[in-house]
């Protein structure tokens, strides 16, 4: 695992060898094979291998499943989200909302009850439950940090409620733009969606170009992200009729 590169094509059957072989001799629920499932899990969702990783993560989940001390429901609560994650990836989204409420149920610990309550809005926001999504995300972002204000803001926008998300996102940018990473893309992101909504195009634009600035120090050029904000900054120069730059960008 620590010597092949994660681009190195061996690096799968390395993983799925060392994992069978320790669940042969260890068994699944001990942690040095746990560990190990996980990892080869974690690739298998990377490289969009939905399936395959669901499979693993749900002999994980049936290991764990019954056991009642702390770090196993901890260890199946964690495997059930992950699941839950990937269902919604695939559009199975009421399996994956009904399996975290199910796991929301258990005793596990404040981070992830909250990370599964994070989860569960986003699923009802697919389900078009804005108002439920609001109200769970609403309690979860009171003082938290950018991240989960800017959830908020995404459950305000999935239920076209865009004055009440671009002013949450305005009240964030300055904290999440600061401390870089992926949240201080996505509020930039969001601000400048919520504006094209609401018709504020040179706002929208000039957001859009902060965003692709931000991209291009953290991303490659060709990412899907960045290519995507320049689609959409096209899509601003064609809202304020400016036809040749839109046609060139």
């Amino acid at each position: 695992v620590h010597e092949l590169n994660v681009d190195d094509e061996r690096l799968d059957a390395a993983l799925l060898d060392a994992t069978e072989t320790l669940s042969a001799v260890l068994g699944i629920a001990h942690p040095t094979t746990r560990e190990l499932r996980e990892k080869w899990a974690y690739r298998l969702a990377e490289t969009r291998r939905e399936e395959q990783a669901i499979a693993q993560y749900e002999a994980i989940s049936r290991a764990m499943s019954g056991k009642s001390d702390e770090t196993s429901i901890d260890v199946y609560v964690t495997a059930e989200h992950a699941i839950a994650v990937l269902e919604r990836r695939l559009g199975r989204v009421e399996p994956s909302l009904a399996r975290l409420q199910r796991a929301a149920d258990m005793d596990t610990t404040p981070e992830m009850a909250l990370i599964l309550q994070q989860s569960i809005a986003m699923a009802l926001t697919d389900l078009e439950r804005g108002g439920e999504a609001i109200a769970i995300m609403q309690d979860l972002a009171a003082d938290g940090p950018p991240s989960l204000r800017n959830d908020l803001a995404v459950a305000y926008i999935r239920d076209n409620r865009y004055r009440e998300a671009l002013t949450v996102l305005e009240d964030v940018r300055e904290e999440a733009v600061a401390a870089g990473g992926p949240t201080g893309l996505r509020v930039l992101g969001n601000i400048a969606l919520a504006s094209c909504e609401l018709g504020q195009h040179e706002t929208a634009l000039t957001r859009w170009a902060e965003l692709l600035e931000a991209q291009r120090t953290q991303l490659a050029a060709d990412d899907g992200d960045v290519l995507r904000t320049r689609h959409n900054l096209a899509r601003e120069y064609h809202h304020l009729r400016d036809y040749s730059r839109s046609i060139a960008a």
